[in-house]
């Protein structure tokens, strides 16, 4: 995984996130604090949860976050949200820095909307739809939501 990018940086920002097809948002202590990139989609698995919640969270102290997004090939004009991990002491304002930053990418990309899995009970349907995002797919098993851009 290579490191990411320092938002100041804003004209090689926006080149790099139009090439990039996957990636990553960080934030920390309330605000962003870059994008990076990865060669292969982040595709979460059962192990990677697991490691996550019980081991890594215990060690990983401060106020970050980061999301983890695909531009999938069947799907040209979408972002989707692959994961999200936070630290343990992660604030709201962190989150939200993070979505916004990956609101700044959806709009870098110039995509249609941003679309998740939610598999968490502890994010509520209700703060999605606070946060603008809205159920999607009811026919399809799981918790899948839409963040429409246009």
């Amino acid at each position: 995984m290579s490191a990411a990018l320092p938002v100041e940086r804003q004209g090689l920002e926006v080149d790099a996130i139009r090439r990039h097809r996957y990636g990553f948002v960080d934030a920390a202590n309330g605000e962003l604090s870059g994008v990076g990139f990865r060669q292969f989609p982040k595709i979460a698995s059962l192990w990677g949860v697991f490691w996550d919640a019980h081991v890594a969270r215990r060690f990983c102290r401060g106020d970050a976050c980061r999301l983890f997004f695909n531009e999938p090939r069947a799907a040209p004009g979408f972002l989707t949200v692959a994961y999200g991990r936070t630290h343990r002491d992660a604030r709201w304002k962190t989150i939200r820095a993070a979505l916004a930053g990956l609101e700044r990418v959806a709009e870098i990309k110039d995509v249609q909307a941003i679309v998740a899995v939610i598999a968490s009970r502890r994010i509520s349907d209700r703060l999605l739809a606070r946060c603008g995002w809205e159920p999607h797919c009811p026919h399809l098993p799981g918790r899948h939501f839409i963040r429409r851009l246009a």
